[in-house]
Order: structure tokens, then C-alpha cells, then sequence
């Protein structure tokens, strides 16, 4: 994918990589929680 693809969520692949696993799993929830926030299930 293009680094300008704006579809492509721009993170510190190095930080998130870092955090525990538990915070990994809050922000893939979060991130789920917004998606269908917007777009239903």
C-alpha cells in the first residue's frame, strides 16, 4: 500500500509494538467500536 494511501491508518508501528498485548487489544476494540459506530454491523 502507498504511504499516502489515506485509507491506511498511520501509527508508531514501533510504540504499538512496545505495549502489552492487553492495551494492543483495547485499541483494536476501540478501533472496531468506531467502524461500526459509523457503518452499523
Amino acid at each position: 500500500m502507498p504511504p499516502d494511501d489515506n485509507n491506511v491508518l498511520k501509527y508508531d508501528h514501533k510504540k504499538f509494538a512496545e505495549l502489552p498485548w492487553s492495551a494492543k487489544e483495547e485499541i483494536q476494540d476501540f478501533i472496531e467500536f468506531v467502524i461500526h459506530k459509523y457503518h452499523g454491523k
